[in-house]
């Protein structure tokens, strides 16, 4: 009986365990019965390939077409000075005037002598007269006569280079006052009256009324794609205006200084809001390259240092780093492993993971 015991009892046992095995494989079996998880739903987009105008804003100081830095061409002191900053003048209004003693008497002088030769002149003449009527009688006379030619001619020499020292000095007494060239607004004046006005010193500059233009410094990777009678764009962000129409009437073929900018004027269009001293902007519209676009949506993390895309291929999404460039509406250029017509999530990027089964929720143009 012993020995029985011995040899059920392991039995017995290894049959219950057996059983229990056998229960709880069927119990397992059961629960691990692999379930596939429902689709995410998802909106998508096509990459686009297309070329955009790229907007290239320069800024810059409105100022006027006409504008002068007056001067006298004579050194002087200065009499009178009626122009102040501010003033607006007319065309051909005194601005200042220089002390012109000196140059009036030279003009008096010049005058006295120049009546002088004309007399003697005058008397020249009467005395050809007279004794050409005496040659035909005496011959002797003809040696007095020729004297008078040459007294002649003398005066008549005299009086041209005296004629030319009266004009001079008329000229210089007209460079004695300052008029204005054009109607326009004093902005600046630098001498004083009673200061000595050095020659081609600026005494006074001017604005002139009308057209209005601005100045910009344009880089040399732009100037390129520039040309004259361009219409342009032209904001003025501090006076609240914008949208103004602008014409390239100028472009610098040589660069100022060793920054490799080039000087471009755009003019403002007759009756334009803007007067000169404003702040600008010049919009340019510059053509690009062929590009890869996708909404900015679409774009996971842009401002990021890994922003990537979601690709649905059959299905599935797949993640793809990409690189980030300009902004042209809702479309953001990028630059990865995507072409057209790929398909992108533009929407329900949450809880999308690389390799998930994803449905197209909403599509257009598919």
């Amino acid at each position: 009986m012993r020995t029985s015991l011995k040899i059920l009892i392991p039995v017995a046992i290894a049959g219950v365990t057996a059983a229990a095995a056998v229960t709880c494989w069927s119990i397992t079996s059961r629960h691990n019965v692999h379930v596939r998880p429902a689709p995410r739903y998802v909106e998508v987009a096509r990459v686009e390939q297309s070329g955009h105008v790229k907007e290239i804003r320069l800024s810059g100081v409105t100022r006027a077409v006409q504008r002068a830095k007056l001067a006298f061409t004579l050194g002087e002191r200065v009499v009178s000075r009626p122009a102040e900053v501010g003033d607006h003048v007319k065309h051909g209004q005194v601005l200042a005037r220089l002390d012109d003693t000196k140059i009036v008497n030279g003009l008096a002088e010049a005058e006295a002598s120049l009546r002088e030769v004309e007399a003697r002149i005058s008397q020249v003449k009467r005395d050809y007269t007279r004794i050409e009527r005496l040659v035909s009688r005496d011959a002797s006379a003809a040696v007095e006569l020729e004297k008078i030619v040459e007294s002649r001619a003398v005066l008549l020499a005299t009086k041209a280079a005296v004629e030319a020292r009266v004009a001079e000095a008329r000229r210089m007494l007209k460079e004695t006052v300052l008029k204005a060239p054009f109607s326009a607004t004093v902005t600046e004046v630098l001498v004083e009256p009673g200061e000595f006005a050095m020659p081609g010193a600026s005494v006074v500059v001017l604005s002139g009324d009308g057209e209005v233009e601005i100045e910009v410094e344009v880089p040399e990777s732009i100037i390129g794609g520039l040309s004259l009678d361009q219409s342009v764009r032209v904001d003025l962000p501090l006076a609240g205006r914008s949208d103004l129409v602008g014409t390239v009437t100028h472009i610098g073929r040589t660069a100022l200084g060793p920054g490799r900018l080039f000087p471009v004027l755009a003019a403002l269009r007759p009756g334009s809001p803007a007067t000169p001293g404003m702040t600008a902007e010049v919009i340019v519209g510059m053509p690009s390259r062929q590009v890869l676009t996708v909404p900015l949506a679409a774009v996971i993390n842009p401002g990021g240092q890994q922003p990537k895309l979601l690709k649905v291929e059959k299905g599935r999404v797949h993640r793809v780093p990409v690189q980030v460039g300009d902004i042209f509406g809702d479309r953001v250029v990028v630059t990865g492993n995507v072409r057209p017509p790929d398909l992108v999530v533009s929407g329900g990027h949450h809880g999308v993971l690389d390799g998930d089964t994803v449905e197209v929720m909403t599509h257009e143009d598919l």
